[in-house]
Order: C-alpha cells, then sequence, then structure tokens
C-alpha cells in the first residue's frame, strides 16, 4: 500500500511501505526553484518519517533543472 506523503500538480511523492522506499514522481516540468525546493523537501522529510534510505525517483517529466536548483541537490539532497 502506498502512503502519499506530498502531491501537487507537479509532483508526487510517497512511500511504498511493501518496498520501504521513497517515491518521487514528477507529473510535469517544476517552473521555478521554490516549486523544486518544496518538492524535495518533502522528499527530504519523507525519508525521516520512514526512515529508509532507498528511493526511486521518475525524473522525466521534471523538465530541465537550473543552476540554483542543481547547486541546492548537490549541497543538500545528496
Amino acid at each position: 500500500m502506498d502512503n502519499i506523503h506530498f502531491e501537487n500538480q507537479y509532483a508526487k511523492v510517497y512511500l511504498d511501505q511493501g518496498l520501504n522506499t521513497v517515491f518521487l514522481e514528477y507529473k510535469s516540468k517544476v517552473p521555478s526553484h521554490k516549486d523544486f525546493l518544496e518538492i524535495n523537501t518533502k522528499v527530504i522529510s519523507c525519508f525521516e518519517a520512514a526512515q529508509t534510505q532507498k528511493m526511486v525517483a521518475d525524473i522525466r517529466k521534471m523538465g530541465i533543472l537550473g543552476l540554483e536548483s542543481q547547486q541546492w541537490v548537490a549541497d543538500v539532497l545528496l
């Protein structure tokens, strides 16, 4: 059973409880760094809540990341 942690028009973050894995599924292009941060901050909080280190991300519809978002991924998410 999936436990949706966050969802908006751009992405969905959920936990597959059977796999104990966080899933990030982009639905469309993310228009701004602010929206990107909102989504990925929810990914981090889902990791913390689930106490897991496993993640699957479907980024096919995400679009191109701006430099500020790329730097945030390198500094914070990874």
